[in-house]
């Protein structure tokens, strides 16, 4: 991926290409102006905006435009907790997560795919899950980091976990993506949408995974 001035020059091209302003593209994503201008001038812009940033110009800027190929890795900025590298890690569906935890390597369900270890010394009980809920996709205008659907996402399986962090948790039997916080001294699993669609969970669930990187993929 880009990074730096080359990155700059790909946002200011996108932004022109898709006719919006300076203050258009600060106020989608909750941002004061300025912002805007470093993230044109030498690229500083948080990771954990890259997914929203490339998911807002996707009608305009493909995955090269941002010097990525289908399926390319970048870091998401989450905190990686692996020790053994790999060359692939299993890409696998929602339903088979708590098998995968659960049973010996020799025993786990087939994956649907193999996709390309994103260099961050995942171990070996990593996998990967594409988000299919809107749960942890930022409202615009929201100064957060944000993770849109049909984004890749790395988990590196631990129970090891702090408020902030990214975490894969168990909740009334079923996987769910969620950012660990606090509040009132109890612990939560806060979604990024405020909608009332995703409420916080209190209550019963187990941390079994956190984030550790993100894959952007060319929406179809």
């Amino acid at each position: 991926m880009i990074e730096g001035k080359k990155l700059g020059q790909a946002i200011e091209a996108a932004r022109v290409k898709k006719g919006i302003s300076k203050s258009e593209l600060a106020r989608h994503f909750g941002v004061k102006p300025p912002s805007v201008d470093g993230w044109i001038k030498d690229g500083r812009i948080a990771k954990t905006k890259l997914p929203a940033l490339f998911d807002y110009f996707s009608d305009v800027a493909g995955a090269e435009h941002w010097g990525l190929n289908e399926g390319s890795i970048m870091s998401s900025g989450t905190s990686s907790v692996g020790t053994t590298k790999q060359t692939s890690i299993p890409l696998i569906e929602w339903g088979q997560v708590s098998g995968w935890l659960e049973l010996p390597p020799s025993e786990r369900p087939t994956p649907i795919d193999q996709i390309p270890d994103p260099g961050d010394e995942l171990g070996k009980n990593s996998f990967a899950l594409i988000l299919d809920s809107d749960a942890m996709t930022s409202k615009p205008g929201t100064p957060a980091a944000s993770f849109p659907r049909g984004l890749t996402i790395h988990f590196e399986s631990t129970s090891d976990a702090k408020p902030g962090d990214f975490v894969l948790a168990i909740h009334n039997g079923f996987p769910t993506f969620r950012m660990l916080s606090s509040e009132e001294g109890r612990r939560c699993l806060k979604p990024l949408n405020d909608s009332p669609e995703y409420p916080k969970i209190f209550d019963k669930f187990e941390i079994v995974a956190i984030a550790a990187s993100a894959i952007w993929r060319r929406p179809r």
